[in-house]
């Protein structure tokens, strides 16, 4: 991945110290911060280097440059994120925040290289939300997002889908910017959980998760994209045809299978729905993120990558 230069004009030589320690210490981060605290050893460094970003304490003393963006004292809303950025966040949430900052320089020439994952089933209690965060938390080169279009959340996570289905109905461009501004990490997966709403993702046809799908995809920022889909979200059996694995956890009692084989005689009408990208799992009854799990979802991939 293109990696850009970040320069932090910062009068407190601590922050600075920890901000750029964290940042360039992270391999999947594709920024390299500079950071000073004297502006005349700042402006010199400007006149031999090119950067893609300044971030500055001071307004106005960067004047000439193209990119400044200033460190607020104060949390700053989503329409002055291009401008501003909170200085005092996690460290986590200032990386999303200079994703958003930069995201028409970094999504151009990005590797096309997600896997884009459905975890479905038709059964309830059968492990789907558990193994889609398992799948999640598997490590890898780059972070894994973890999209849920349930009904009703089963997670607690702060990160939520509203925002991000207006932005797909409107066909926004900076809808993968937005993603990483919303989410919340956990490990080595970005989370948005289902909308608060009952009805929100209803409003999704085809299409949109279609050029949805794609935009995230075209980022190359997410080494998995896992969609946790529900019932209620599944308003189109075409949906089913754009992923490239489909894990469907299933049950194995005598409800659950009538409920399968009703299920799958469905299925079998569809012509453009290729069998061999289904997998039947039985998902482990475990905690969300158990090492279990994880581990049993790392097997699952792997067996499908023979």
């Amino acid at each position: 991945m293109k990696q850009f230069y970040i320069l932090i004009y910062e009068t407190e030589e601590d922050y600075l110290r920890s901000v750029m320690e964290y940042m360039n210490s992270d391999s999947s981060f594709p920024f390299l911060v500079v950071g000073f605290s004297d502006l005349k050893k700042a402006l010199e460094y400007l006149e031999e280097n090119e950067v893609s970003l300044i971030l500055s304490c001071e307004e106005e003393v960067f004047k000439g440059q193209q990119r400044v963006v200033l460190l607020s004292k104060e949390v700053v809303p989503l329409e002055q994120k291009e401008k501003k950025i909170y200085k005092y966040q996690s460290a986590t949430n200032m990386k999303k925040a200079l994703y958003y900052t930069l995201k028409d320089a970094v999504y151009v020439g990005a590797e096309k290289s997600s896997h884009i994952i459905l975890v479905y089933s038709p059964l309830g209690r059968c492990g789907k939300t558990a193994f889609a965060l398992a799948l999640a938390g598997l490590e890898g080169e780059k972070t894994n997002l973890y999209l849920s279009f349930e009904e009703v959340s089963s997670l607690e996570e702060e990160g939520h889908m509203e925002e991000i289905i207006l932005a797909i109905k409107e066909r926004m461009d900076n809808v993968v910017s937005k993603v990483q501004a919303l989410s919340v990490r956990h490990g080595n997966s970005e989370i948005l959980s289902a909308s608060r709403s009952f009805f929100d993702s209803r409003v999704l046809n085809y299409e949109d998760f279609k050029w949805f799908l794609e935009q995230l995809s075209a980022s190359g920022f997410f080494e998995r994209i896992i969609v946790d889909m529900g019932n209620g979200c599944l308003n189109d059996f075409r949906l089913l045809t754009l992923f490239g694995r489909w894990y469907f956890p299933v049950l194995g009692d005598e409800t659950s299978m009538r409920k399968l084989e009703r299920f799958e005689e469905l299925l079998r009408h569809m012509e453009e729905l290729n069998p061999e990208l289904r997998r039947k799992i039985k998902v482990p009854k475990e905690a969300f993120f158990s090492n279990r799990l994880i581990e049993y979802a790392r097997k699952k991939e792997k067996e499908w990558e023979k």
